[in-house]
């Protein structure tokens, strides 16, 4: 590939890379190395800025493509950021249920003393 070729795939990929994060590894690495050779096949080397910018833009964004991605894919989501949100709705939950029960059981006995 030619410069300004390796300069907006370089670019592209490193736009992707920053985006794919929400993937796991293996998966993010999979995508990438499949996206970089579709670009590597789709661009020739002596293609100007124009015919670069057309093929990428035809391709479609890094955002879009991992947007497709998790969508095909919801349980692609990476593994700790998953835990993460069910770990965080179980203590939301746990705190709603303690405040119920602080209120069924606690407030009834305030209000007798009134």
């Amino acid at each position: 590939m030619s410069s300004p070729t390796e300069s907006s795939v370089r670019h592209y990929l490193n736009e992707f890379d920053r985006l794919a994060a929400e993937l796991p590894k293996q998966r993010r690495q999979t995508l990438r190395d499949e996206i970089q050779a579709h670009l590597r096949d789709a661009i020739p080397a002596d293609a100007t800025s124009a015919e670069i910018g057309a093929t990428l833009a035809d391709f479609g964004t890094p955002a879009e493509i991992i947007t497709q991605e998790l969508e095909a894919h919801p349980t692609l989501s990476r593994p700790d950021k998953l835990r993460r949100r069910i770990l965080t709705g179980f203590l939301v939950g746990i705190a709603v249920l303690a405040v119920a029960l602080t209120w069924m059981f606690i407030a009834p006995t305030v209000l007798l003393f009134h």
